[in-house]
């Protein structure tokens, strides 16, 4: 079945939306790399915005799901990798909160020192 200008229009659009959230994970991966934690917030912001794209876009028609099914596994892939890069970073953030908030309620309870 031959598929009209429109229906080539959308899934392009779909498909494009897909190649450019993976792009965004693969720039985010190099960013996760230099431990450029400000910055990989702000990408994973862009990335957010693209989801929301993605989800607003007509669904990928049943020729083009295989396509789309692998550029989705390829970017879950590198959204792991960026986990296991920022989880250590993350974890030292936690401690420190959670001594800051330990500090926090030791000045409550005894007054400044």
């Amino acid at each position: 079945m031959k598929k009209s200008p429109r229906q080539k229009a959308r899934t392009v659009s779909r498909l494009a939306l897909y190649a450019a959230l993976q792009e965004q994970y693969r720039q985010m991966l190099a960013v996760a790399n230099t431990q450029d934690w400000e910055r990989l917030v702000a990408m994973e912001q862009e990335a957010a915005a693209l989801v929301q794209r993605i989800e607003a876009a007509p669904p990928v028609p049943a020729e083009e799901v295989a396509s789309a099914r692998e550029q989705i596994e390829a970017t879950l892939a590198l959204g792991r990798e960026i986990e296991a890069i920022a989880r250590p970073h993350l974890e030292n953030m936690r401690e420190l909160l959670r001594d800051s908030r330990q500090g926090l309620d030791v000045r409550r309870a005894y007054g400044a020192v």
